[in-house]
């Protein structure tokens, strides 16, 4: 029979010759970001590429700040749809072709607060779905065909 002593010390072991910088590198790293500019108002973007990400999007967090914003990119154009569940806040939504010209909009959308969720989609298929501060829209006066620029470019 194993003594209790004898099972510390092999654990102690263990963690020993794990080497150094690992727990480091095994973390999560930060999400990719871009900066995304209609003309003069440029927001920080934390891009969803994967599956997973663009699914949890921005589920159970804070709602965003006028110069947060989140990025879903997509691999082919679509009529993308974007639902609301988990959010703790409204938001604006723009759809953006491959040139990062708006070609659908959704203004102050509100969570989900019963399910199903409903989704939302523009009329236009787009390669990017941005979403923003709810009121950002109204506010910077966005339109359908302004183009904006995304730094670095992909």
């Amino acid at each position: 029979m194993i003594q209790a002593p004898t099972l510390l010390l092999g654990g102690l072991l263990f963690f020993a010759a794990i080497p150094a910088g690992y727990c480091e590198s095994a973390s999560i790293s930060p999400p990719e970001t871009r900066i995304i500019c209609f003309q003069d108002a440029c927001f920080n973007a934390e891009v969803a590429v994967s599956q997973q990400a663009r699914v949890r999007g921005l589920m159970d967090r804070e709602p965003l700040q006028s110069s947060q914003a989140m990025l879903f990119v997509f691999q082919n154009p679509d009529r993308y749809r974007i639902w609301m569940k988990h959010m703790k806040g409204s938001i604006d939504i723009l759809w953006l072709d491959e040139d990062c010209r708006i070609v659908g909009m959704k203004e102050k959308v509100p969570p989900c607060t019963s399910e199903p969720c409903p989704t939302y989609t523009s009329d236009k298929q787009a390669s990017m779905v941005l979403e923003i501060a709810s009121g950002t829209i109204q506010r910077l006066r966005l339109e359908d065909g302004a183009v904006c620029s995304v730094s670095p470019s992909f």
